[in-house]
């Protein structure tokens, strides 16, 4: 038999027992079992490494509340749910209120610097102070959030939706009062917006 052969013929016997020793390998990682809630099931290999990733991530998704920034179809007029954020639970409510204006800049306002001034006890009525600054850029919200018929109602909306969370059920502000460069923003100096005064969650709203 020539080399050459005998090489070939090697080859395929290799590859015979690499064919059959997977098999029955796989077959022992399909069939390895494991108790949930008494009931013994098939496991295939690697889900003991999902398992663990979804018991982090419930574990994670316990620890945390997840609220939702909104925005507005300029066309429609539609409320939409531009993306959602996850805040501690455990921390201060003051503390949720600064990661809260942290992400609104970020995400809704382009980064325009959103402050919170304080959190006050007013009439049993926990009611928060938002400041929005000026950057050194032109879009800032003078000349870029509040002009336009258009464009300065749906500032108003996001701000007031996302500071206020209407849906969010757990500890949360009754009301909320913004100022610009701590000044109060009203219709007279503004000719498209106006957030004068505190505005209640409408399940709080003092008449």
């Amino acid at each position: 038999m020539s080399a050459k052969k005998s090489f070939l013929l090697f080859s395929i016997f290799v590859a015979i027992i690499f064919f059959i020793g997977g098999y029955f390998l796989g077959d022992y990682f399909y069939w390895k079992k494991i108790d949930v809630n008494n009931k013994t099931e098939p496991l295939e290999a690697g889900d003991s490494t999902a398992i663990a990733t979804a018991n982090k991530l419930e574990s994670y998704k316990a620890r945390m509340i997840f609220l939702p920034l909104y925005a507005y179809n300029a066309y429609t007029f539609e409320e939409e749910y531009s993306c959602f954020i996850g805040i501690p639970a455990s921390i201060p409510l003051k503390s949720k209120l600064e990661i809260l204006a942290a992400k609104v800049s970020s995400f809704s306002f382009g980064g325009n610097p959103i402050e919170l001034v304080s959190l006050n006890l007013q009439n049993n009525l926990w009611i928060a102070r938002i400041n929005l600054k000026e950057k050194s850029d032109s879009h800032g919200w003078g000349w870029g959030y509040f002009q336009g018929s258009t464009g300065g109602s749906i500032t108003k909306k996001m701000l007031l939706n996302s500071f206020l969370q209407e849906e969010f059920t757990g500890e949360w502000i009754d009301g909320v009062e913004f100022t610009y460069e701590n000044k109060i923003i009203s219709s007279e100096e503004w000719d498209h917006i106006s957030l004068e005064g505190i505005n209640y969650r409408k399940q709080r709203e003092i008449k």
